[in-house]
C-alpha cells in the first residue's frame, strides 16, 4: 500500500509540474499560465549554514546540525547530535533567524534533501544546508517542487565535484522555475501534502505492526 501511494504521488507530481494536469479555480475557470522565474528572484532569504569552526559543548541544548539531519522531508535530531555553546549559536544567527516554513535544502555531500522548518528550537546548521524564504509564494508548493525530477536534474547539472560534491549559492539562485499563481500553488501543495499524510499514516501502521511482531 505504501509503495502504491509513493508511485501514485510520483506520477501525479510529474503530471502537475509538467502542466499535463491543471487545477481549476473555485468558479471553474482556468488559472493563468505559469510564469518562469529564477530561484534567486523569488527569495527574501538565500543563505547557507555556518562556515566557522565551533567548540562542542554537550548538554548546552544548542544543536549544530548538517545535511544528514534532513531526510523524509523533515529535520531529525536528538541528544546524540552535536551541541555547541549559546555564544557560538547566537553568533551564527546574529544577522538572521530561521522562520516557520523556511525551506531547507542540503547542498554538500548528499545533495537535494528538502525539509520545511517548523520552528524547531535551538538548532543551527553547518554550511551543508541552504535556507530559502518565499514571502510571495507558497512554501509547501516550493517544498514539493524541489522534490521534482526536473529540479533534481537542475541540481545535478550545477553540482561541483570535489572531495565532497556541492553547489554554490550563486548557482542555486540561477535555477529557473516554472510557477503557477498563488491560488494554484496552494491547491497543488494541499493535494500533494494530503498524499504525504496518507503515506505517513501507512508508515505508522507498518511501524506498529513491526513492534507488535517483536512483542509476539
Amino acid at each position: 500500500k505504501k509503495a502504491l501511494l509513493e508511485r501514485y504521488k510520483k506520477g501525479m507530481m510529474q503530471q502537475l509540474f509538467s502542466q499535463e494536469l491543471r487545477f481549476k479555480n473555485s468558479d471553474g475557470s482556468d488559472f493563468p499560465d505559469w510564469e518562469g522565474k529564477k530561484l534567486g528572484g523569488i527569495t527574501s532569504l538565500l543563505k547557507d549554514g555556518s562556515h566557522g569552526s565551533h567548540i562542542d559543548l554537550p548538554k548546552s541544548g544548542c544543536y549544530l546540525l548538517s545535511a544528514k539531519n534532513i531526510y523524509n522531508g523533515k529535520i531529525h535530531f536528538d541528544e546524540s547530535d552535536r551541541e555547541i555553546s549559546i555564544t557560538d549559536f547566537n553568533t551564527i544567527y546574529k544577522n538572521y533567524k530561521l522562520k516557520k516554513n523556511d525551506v531547507l535544502l542540503s547542498i554538500v555531500g548528499t545533495i537535494g534533501r528538502v525539509a520545511l522548518f517548523n520552528k524547531e528550537s535551538n538548532i543551527a546548521f553547518q554550511r551543508s544546508v541552504a535556507f530559502f524564504r518565499f514571502p510571495e509564494h507558497n512554501a509547501k508548493f516550493i517544498f514539493h517542487l524541489m522534490h521534482s525530477k526536473k529540479f533534481s536534474e537542475e541540481l545535478n547539472r550545477r553540482k561541483v565535484v570535489s572531495a565532497q560534491p556541492g553547489i554554490y549559492l550563486g548557482d542555486l539562485a540561477k535555477i529557473s522555475l516554472s510557477l503557477p499563481n498563488l491560488k494554484e500553488q496552494i491547491k497543488i501543495a494541499d493535494f500533494l501534502s494530503a498524499i504525504d499524510d496518507k503515506i505517513a499514516h501507512v508508515d505508522l501502521q507498518i511501524e506498529k505492526t513491526s513492534e507488535f511482531k517483536k512483542g509476539l
